[in-house]
């Protein structure tokens, strides 16, 4: 009577693992051992089958199925079946893939769906904001979003994130709200006069009576005539006896200027004067401009200059100038009433923004009048992005400008900081599936092989067989071997200049603390500890090797004695692990240069992982590369 039996019939790996389902018959009286695919189609180049035994190499999603192993002899064949399943580690997807998306303000960002890309079924997938402010009302559904009637404070990240049992992972979608580009550009020239705004003021005439104002604007001169920019007033010339009241930007023989009164030279006496910035203009530059007014002392900035002053009080003057009517800009709407007399024309040029007395007009919306007013040539030409963003005018429409920030800030205009957030992880920095760790303020990635950047995972790295691994404390290499438990060869060479390190783990001290084998640094000098249950082995070196100069590594272990050689040195100590035990009873995972969940996996003996270069790698007599990883975190390549 022949039998088929399958070692490990069921067997769950994850993509890219090695598998080996290995069939026996009982008794042995010659028959042959024969593997096919449970749907009967050919081997794919990735397997093959020797000696009763079905190898798969890098394990693909679409391996997975059923396989027959058929003993037979003669006229007589058994079958038994194996079982393999090839889990994927999980992805998050946000659909549609367009990112950054770019919404006018006030539009609609249309919904936004989180996936979950892989074989394995996600437990959750979620939305979140990356500064964890809550989402508006029903902007969230299950795993949509959608959001009306977009804000400024709706420019941010937002996070999908799906978990599952082999972990979880988050995607970006980058939201840009497109700001309106509000600057207005007069018209006014000696052959037209009649391109201006009007609003009505919002100083109140108790405030005028404090005799203090602040005025500011953003403006660009598009000539040097002389010309008024803004006047805010109470009436025109012929407006007596409550005329003359009024502050005014001008330009006058090519410098900014600020002319004032507080009323007309006869009862009720007031004082007329004005103050010149020190600089002449540049056409077409953007000039910030500072003014204000305290009792008949006026003061004028431009820009980050200097503060010039002037001190117009007159004995028996009022000094109280009362703005409480109407704010004109480019020009009064009856210029022939201008009661500058030093102005020949309004304003040729851009005006972005005006505050008086702290309220912040909104050039469209506050006009209650305007003559021929356009827009300025170029949106950026405002370059309110902060923090040193770049701008670009929103293609197709030239009245909205995007701002694309530098990686520490967000924000509409790039004007909030992630350093202000609980953790810079909430931003969700790290590109390609990398897990950000946060220090206080600041972040690292911890990136996915093939890719590496502390910043944002976004170096694809290309690895040859003569390259090594560069771990910076924080990574790993996971490879997966169907080891033979009795018995090991592990060679390797190393360089480092760390007097602590893990090299070489097996192991997983949190379900089993005492089956373990491991090749670290400590005290600068190379260890090789095992467990097979029943006590410790410790072998050392004698010679320290943290010299930054590249080192062998020669470990054999026969059952429940070792023996380690570094650059041809015997290394000393506890060669035999004490007890009966002589199979190390541990996973197929190797890990080199540290462990993920190290200190939990490796008993709390170690919290970070390798710093230096490891290469190559041999195990038995099979030659490991880079390449042949199941999972690499923060790898980067060196060589020895």
């Amino acid at each position: 009577v022949i039998n088929a039996v399958v070692d490990k019939s069921r067997q769950a790996v994850v993509v890219g693992s090695n598998v080996a389902f290995s069939c026996s018959s009982n008794p042995d009286v010659g028959q042959t051992i024969t593997w096919i695919k449970g749907d009967g189609t050919a081997f794919p180049s990735n397997m093959v089958q020797s000696d009763g035994v079905l190898i798969i190499t890098s394990a693909a999603v679409e391996d997975s199925g059923t396989y027959n192993c058929t003993t037979s002899h003669g006229q007589i064949s058994v079958t038994s079946v194996a079982i393999l399943t090839v889990l994927s580690f999980i992805k998050a997807r946000i659909s549609p893939r367009k990112n950054p998306v770019i919404v006018r303000i006030g539009a609609t960002l249309p919904t936004r769906i989180c996936h979950a890309i892989g074989v394995t079924p996600a437990t959750s997938r979620t939305w979140s904001t990356a500064d964890g402010t809550p989402f508006g009302f029903r902007e969230v559904f299950g795993n949509r979003m959608a959001m009306r009637n977009i804000n400024a404070a709706k420019a941010k990240p937002y996070l999908c994130t799906v978990t599952s049992p082999l972990g979880s992972s988050v995607d970006v979608l980058d939201v840009r709200v497109a700001a309106r580009a509000y600057a207005r550009r007069y018209l006014n020239s000696a052959a037209e006069i009649n391109s201006y705004s009007v609003y009505l003021s919002k100083t109140l005439r108790t405030q005028s009576a404090t005799a203090y104002h602040s005025l500011s604007a953003r403006i660009k001169p598009l000539s040097n005539q002389n010309q008024m920019v803004i006047y805010a007033g109470n009436g025109f010339a012929e407006k007596t006896p409550f005329t003359m009241h009024y502050m005014s930007i001008c330009i006058v023989n090519n410098r900014i200027s600020f002319y004032y009164s507080s009323g007309p030279k006869d009862y009720p006496a007031g004082i007329q004067d004005s103050l010149a910035y020190s600089s002449t203009i540049v056409t077409n530059t953007w000039y910030n401009v500072k003014i204000t007014y305290r009792d008949g002392i006026a003061t004028l900035q431009v820009d980050d200059g200097p503060v010039v002053r002037k001190d117009s009080k007159q004995s028996g003057r009022s000094t109280a100038i009362d703005t409480s009517h109407e704010v004109f800009l480019g020009a009064l709407n009856q210029f022939s009433n201008n009661p500058i007399f030093d102005l020949e024309f309004g304003f040729y040029g851009c005006i972005s923004s005006f505050i008086l007395d702290n309220y912040n007009y909104h050039l469209v919306n506050d006009a209650i009048e305007t003559g021929i007013v356009a827009t300025c040539d170029q949106p950026c030409d405002l370059n309110e992005c902060q923090h040193n963003a770049s701008c670009s005018s929103l293609p197709n429409d030239n009245n909205y400008y995007v701002c694309d920030c530098t990686s520490e800030y967000y924000g509409m205009l790039c004007e909030r900081s992630y350093n202000d957030m609980s953790s810079p992880c909430n931003s969700a920095p790290c590109r390609n599936d990398g897990t950000c760790v946060a220090t206080g303020s600041k972040y690292t990635c911890q990136c996915l092989y093939p890719y590496y950047g502390l910043k944002n995972c976004d170096t694809v790295l290309s690895f040859k067989p003569s390259d090594g691994a560069s771990f910076g404390g924080n990574g790993y290499l996971r490879y997966y071997f169907n080891t033979l438990h009795e018995q090991q060869i592990i060679q390797f060479s190393f360089a480092t200049n760390q007097s602590r390190g893990l090299l070489y783990w097996q192991g997983n001290m949190a379900v089993s603390p005492n089956h373990y084998i491991y090749i670290s640094i400590n005290a600068g000098r190379v260890e090789l500890r095992f467990n097979l249950g029943t006590g410790e082995a410790l072998l050392a070196s004698s010679q320290r090797i943290n010299d930054g100069m590249a080192h062998t590594v020669k470990v054999i272990r026969n059952a429940n004695r070792g023996s380690l050689w570094i650059d041809n040195v015997m290394a000393s100590g506890t060669n035999q692990s004490p007890g009966s035990g002589i199979i190390l009873q541990v996973s197929n995972d190797i890990f080199i240069g540290g462990v993920d969940d190290i200190a939990n996996k490796t008993g709390n003996r170690f919290t970070t992982g390798f710093q230096g270069c490891i290469s190559n790698l041999k195990i038995s007599d099979l030659q490991f590369e880079i390449v042949d990883n199941i999972r690499g975190v923060s790898v980067n390549k060196c060589h020895l």
